[in-house]
């Protein structure tokens, strides 16, 4: 499209500026679409990297030592996964800030727990770190918890 400015009688052609401008603005425009795209379930970004994919690792609680999982977190709020490829997860999670909220689903675990989200520079880890959990099981076992995202 082709804007065109008269100024004093000299007709000034802006398309290029306008274009620069508008490419300038595409990646806040996408950064506020992921911020505020909560209208079908939680806010699903902390800073650029996504929550919502499939996270692997192992425990490291005495309870699951050495045990892995894989856990896959939905955009609409759900989490799947197993631990030792045998034991089902099912969950529900919410995000606000930098603060995760998971509760589980049909399981002894009853309450939510909270933890504080860090990512890695490259998005390809994600650390929590228990701020609280109404159960102790589930926060022993995910406090400090590290986890690769699978590609």
């Amino acid at each position: 499209m082709l804007h065109a400015v008269r100024i004093a009688g000299a007709a000034c052609v802006i398309e290029g500026a306008m274009t620069k401008m508008l490419l300038a603005m595409l990646p806040l425009a996408f950064v506020a679409a992921v911020a505020s795209a909560n209208d079908d379930g939680p806010v699903r970004d902390t800073g650029s990297c996504a929550l919502p994919a499939t996270w692997t690792g192992s425990y490291s609680c005495p309870a699951l030592h050495a045990k892995p999982y894989t856990w896959i977190i939905h955009p609409n709020g759900t989490a799947s996964g197993t631990i030792d490829n045998r034991i089902p997860i099912r969950q529900t999670w919410s995000l606000s800030g930098t603060t995760v909220t998971i509760n589980d689903v049909g399981s002894s675990c009853a309450g939510a727990g909270k933890y504080t989200l860090s990512f890695s520079d490259d998005c390809s880890t994600m650390t929590l770190k228990r701020q609280s959990d109404a159960c102790p099981s589930r926060g022993d076992c995910v406090d400090g918890l590290t986890s690769t995202r699978q590609r």
